[in-house]
């Protein structure tokens, strides 16, 4: 693994000057700033002589989180250091579009519904009372987008090795961002007990709350052990690790997600190796761990946050029902289009009681989609998951150009966050949307370059 990562320095060089210049560009110096921005001039200069780095970049810069903030109209957006990256990207392929006389279009289904998502979107802004929240909340929404073409516009000529090393690359994301959580207690002179119980203070100042980090690392557990397929165990320890973070989240939606993934992965298996004795194994070992986090004091914290949720209350600390209550009420009025971006917090605010706590979606994708673009966004999104699950079962069982067992894998993990995004909406949380598009674009390119083998094999 570290082998194949040394031999390629070019990618080493691309995420060390990433890191390195988005944190100079945050420290309040201005000679630092400086250096920074050389930093960034240079990256440009790699960009446009190799495009396929633009993604690793922009992987990579979502450690550094916000860089500045500014003032619009009364309000103080941050700037975020993804955003400068895709920003280059965005002069990139405008500079590729001049030079081939073309928009880069290729008029696939997967096009044609992104772009009938996004203009779904932007014509819910017409519904809207304030046009700064819908559209900060639509430039989440839609990145996607630009994440998407980011990757499948530069790398649709890549090959399967090149692929192969870009996986490396996004499993070795997730193992960093479990090492900044680990850390985060030392840093602040925390006790473990102490930081488990501030269930505030187990996020990431990138990451969000403790949701979506437990989401970022249900996406990641199957396709760490999943690897076992590949020949490479050294990720199942990650894996371990990342089973760790979500009790340390103690994020019940988490844990419901991680359930469903070690069902799944208990079925795969169970169908792959005929000695059930592992299966036996399987069990015994996470029995231990089941008593173990009964017991121990520290995680314990999980259960009692499990036994608090009630849905027969009727608010709550996270009242999620209010918010389906609230999206069936927009939806007898607004069917077709929805209430429109950024009206969904006032909504709620005149509709129900002031005790409950405020959001700007209705932390669920489906429903947030119902209430500001109505049933033709739920169309839209329903069209577009649609599709990912048709690469996913395309990659995981009808082709033998890329290994099908690890594709299981990841499909599993792409399920398993889809599950808890019922539960959290991440389309609001912007560096969730860069990490989740980037493994779908990646995922596309698999599929393009499968087909595109059975192609020339049926011409040859």
């Amino acid at each position: 693994m570290l082998k194949k990562i040394v031999n390629n320095k070019i990618e080493l060089i691309v995420i060390a000057i990433t890191i390195f210049g988005g944190y100079l560009l945050k420290l309040d110096n201005w000679i630092f700033n400086i250096i920074g921005f050389l930093c960034l001039i240079y990256l440009f200069v790699l960009f446009s002589k190799n495009t396929k780095t633009i993604w690793l970049s922009l992987l990579y810069s979502i450690f550094l989180g916000g860089i500045r903030t500014i003032t619009i109209f009364g309000r103080t957006p941050t700037i975020f250091y993804s955003d400068i990256i895709i920003f280059f990207f965005v002069i990139v392929w405008g500079m590729r579009c001049i030079k081939e006389k073309h928009i880069i279009f290729h008029k696939t289904e997967f096009d044609w519904l992104f772009l009938l998502f996004i203009l779904l979107n932007f014509v819910s802004l017409t519904r809207t009372h304030n046009i700064l929240k819908g559209l900060a909340l639509l430039r989440l929404v839609n990145m996607g987008v630009l994440i998407f073409y980011s990757f499948i516009i530069f790398n649709r000529d890549r090959t399967k090795k090149e692929l192969e090393k870009y996986m490396i690359y996004y499993l070795l994301f997730g193992f960093v961002v479990f090492m900044q959580l680990i850390m985060t207690p030392l840093l602040r002179h925390q006790t473990l007990q102490a930081f488990i119980s501030d269930r505030s203070g187990v996020r990431l100042s990138w990451g969000g709350p403790a949701n979506y980090l437990a989401m970022i690392f249900n996406l990641f557990i199957p396709m760490y052990i999943g690897t076992i397929f590949n020949g490479t165990f050294g990720y199942s320890f990650f894996s371990l690790l990342s089973i760790f973070g979500i009790f340390l989240t103690s994020s019940r939606s988490g844990i419901l997600s991680l359930s469903f993934s070690v069902f799944a992965m208990v079925v795969k298996f169970s169908l792959f190796i005929k000695r059930k004795v592992w299966i036996i194994l399987l069990i015994i070992l996470l029995s231990g761990l089941a008593v173990f986090i009964k017991q121990n004091s520290y995680t314990s914290l999980v259960f009692k946050r499990f036994q608090k949720f009630n849905l027969t209350k009727i608010y709550t600390g996270t009242p999620r029902h209010v918010f389906l209550k609230a999206t069936l009420k927009i939806m007898k009025s607004k069917p077709i289009m929805g209430i429109g971006w950024g009206n969904y917090r006032s909504f709620l605010k005149q509709n129900f009681p002031k005790n409950i706590e405020l959001h700007d979606t209705a932390i669920n994708i489906f429903l947030t989609e119902m209430a500001n673009a109505g049933f033709l966004g739920l169309i839209a999104l329903g069209l577009l998951l649609y599709i990912i699950f048709k690469i996913e079962f395309y990659l995981s069982f009808k082709q033998d150009y890329f290994n099908r067992h690890f594709e299981q894998f990841v499909f599993i993990g792409i399920l398993a966050f889809f599950i808890h995004t019922l539960f959290e909406d991440f389309f609001i949380n912007y560096h969730i949307v860069i990490l989740f598009w980037t493994l779908i674009g990646m995922q596309y390119v698999k599929y393009f370059l499968s087909k595109k083998r059975i192609i020339n094999e049926k011409k040859i």
